[in-house]
């Protein structure tokens, strides 16, 4: 397929993954496929990505592949009006074959969702979020260029519980410049106490061709005190960050280099 739309086997079925390369403006770390358009452009595109996903559901149908998972990224796939991300969620719930246990996530960013657009997708099928929450302290997030605040990745996760949504994650990024560990572990029990399903944890890339890189690329370390500090506390009290009233049914913990941890969080019944 290409970059805007690939499938993957899986060990039940397969997994389709649809790239929105849109945002309201491009973050100061990212070097995504994506960029700001007008209401017309993404129109065009969802108007193209249908027929492509009608090229490639009748060659799932010839071969008789069941979906299991769908991942809608970007970008930011919140950006879409709210009409034009139900004509595509309408095309993509029409393929006869996605397994009933199916697992559907979009991303969504804080500053650009509403209580109608997040009832809206789940009711077309969309059920499970993931909010680039990213940090929950505001000069953290200005650093990084984000459009929203702590209090509106907040509210993002309080709208997508009400929407109905039970399967939620939030991410956050480490290695910030100038983050120390306690500003680092102060995100991360904000985001336990929230209580979501599934938390992940990754740290900053200075990529080339980035305002980071031209603002830090020369000076910055992957290999920085703090973040090594931070993945010393992980390592030796992993157990202690996760509250005891929550289930670590599915912990995957990956520390290297470039520091990835995902938590899968279940709360005891």
């Amino acid at each position: 397929m290409n970059d805007i739309l690939s499938v993957s086997p899986e060990p039940f079925g397969a997994g389709l993954y649809i790239h929105i390369p849109f945002c309201v403006r491009k973050c100061a770390y990212c070097d995504f496929l994506s960029a700001p358009a007008d209401a017309d452009t993404k129109a065009l595109y969802v108007t193209e990505l249908i027929r492509e996903l009608d090229i490639l559901f009748k060659r799932l149908r010839e071969k008789k592949i069941t979906l299991r998972t769908i991942y809608m990224g970007g970008g930011t796939p919140s950006t879409l009006k709210k009409e034009d991300m139900l004509l595509l969620l309408s095309k993509i719930m029409s393929y006869e074959m996605i397994d009933p246990a199916y697992e559907f996530t979009m991303e969504v960013n804080p500053g650009t969702v509403t209580e109608d657009f997040l009832l809206a997708i789940h009711q077309a099928g969309v059920n499970r979020l993931s909010i680039g929450s990213q940090s929950f302290h505001d000069h953290e997030l200005k650093l990084l260029g984000r459009i929203h605040g702590a209090d509106e990745a907040k509210k993002a996760y309080q709208m997508a519980r009400k929407a109905g949504f039970t399967n939620v994650s939030l991410d956050l990024m480490s290695g910030l410049p100038g983050q120390s560990k306690e500003d680092f572990l102060q995100n991360l029990h904000k985001v336990i106490s929230l209580g979501p399903e599934h938390i992940s944890v990754y740290s900053l890339i200075i990529e080339e061709g980035t305002p980071f890189y031209e603002r830090y690329g020369e000076i910055y370390s992957e290999e920085n005190e703090d973040l090594e500090d931070i993945k010393a506390a992980i390592k030796r009290d992993i157990h202690d960050l996760i509250p005891k009233h929550i289930t670590r049914e599915d912990i995957f913990a990956s520390i290297n280099y470039n520091m990835h941890l995902e938590y899968g969080l279940g709360n005891d019944d």
